[in-house]
């Protein structure tokens, strides 16, 4: 079989016809790749770890089809002054209110139940004045949740402890409950997040983006379609020049050193851009394996 393989190759491969025949073949198979890469997309969704056609991905489809219902989440303030920025949590509740992807009927917001009770001037109240207000609505309101004092006494369940603690010191943090619209692709969904981040930081007139901000256990995951792009171009140029510079130093001949660097370049290249030709995204999992797999391109290069 070897010596057959040899006799094929002098006949064919060898010929300058097959020279200039493999290398057409590789360099439209670069193309394609460099193709792909230019439309490669991020996604990634925790059901894809379910095989296509199981009892578990089946049921997941269907609910989403027929029962889902969005993404439920909060929005959060951080030991913000109520009365000192009434202004800003005013702007916050319209801007809260129209935001397209949010289910309206979803929102729970205590601040425009609690503005709307007539005892509750819109302006010129003390501090303390208005956190007794407060404190008052808080102990007949449905939004006994949503709030929770620096007292921690006022946040007792116990009537006899509530009862003896002081509202003036102020309130620690408040939650707004919503849900999400079905959002898209990734990338949606993580600038969709991010965005609102940016709009209430400029409406608070804060950079940290501690002060006040929405938060579900999911964004966790939609974070990753903001950077993982840029990570796996970092990582594969850290690699690769890691990469480089280890075979210079095994093959002391600069041609044939360069040469089998610009094959691994190569290589990866086309396996990222044939990804998007076989319908695979970038995101966690794929970085990992094309880092593994830039390893591996190693050892079959020499």
């Amino acid at each position: 079989l070897p010596k057959a393989f040899e006799r094929f190759g002098n006949k064919t491969v060898k010929t300058m016809p097959g020279k200039a025949g493999t290398l057409a073949f590789w360099l439209a198979v670069f193309a394609v790749g460099i193709g792909g890469i230019t439309q490669i997309k991020k996604d990634f969704k925790l059901e894809w770890f379910f095989p296509s056609g199981s009892y578990t991905k089946k049921f997941i489809d269907l609910n989403d089809q027929y029962f889902s219902e969005g993404t439920a989440f909060r929005f959060y303030t951080n030991d913000v002054d109520l009365f000192a920025q009434q202004a800003e949590m005013n702007e916050f509740t319209s801007y809260i209110d129209q935001i397209s992807v949010i289910k309206q009927s979803s929102l729970q917001n205590w601040w425009p139940n609690f503005r709307s009770m007539p005892t509750v001037s819109p302006a010129g109240t003390t501090h303390a004045d208005f956190y007794r207000e407060l404190w008052a609505w808080f102990g007949t309101s449905a939004f006994k949740d949503s709030i929770m004092w620096k007292d921690g006494r006022c946040n007792s369940k116990d009537a006899a402890v509530s009862a003896t603690c002081d509202p003036t010191q102020g309130v620690a943090h408040t939650q707004i409950s919503a849900t999400l619209r079905r959002l898209g692709d990734g990338p949606t969904r993580f600038k969709t997040v991010n965005q609102m981040r940016l709009d209430i930081n400029k409406i608070f007139k804060d950079d940290s983006g501690m002060r006040a901000f929405p938060f579900a256990s999911n964004f966790l995951y939609w974070e990753e379609m903001g950077v993982i792009d840029t990570e796996l171009a970092r990582n594969l140029i850290v690699a690769a020049g890691i990469v480089f510079i280890i075979i210079c130093i095994l093959i002391p001949r600069p041609r044939i050193a360069c040469i089998v660097s610009l094959c691994i370049c190569m290589s990866i290249v086309e396996l990222v851009g044939f990804m998007h030709w076989w319908g695979v995204t970038v995101n966690g999992i794929t970085t990992i394996y094309l880092l593994i797999c830039l390893g591996l391109s190693v050892d079959y290069s020499v």
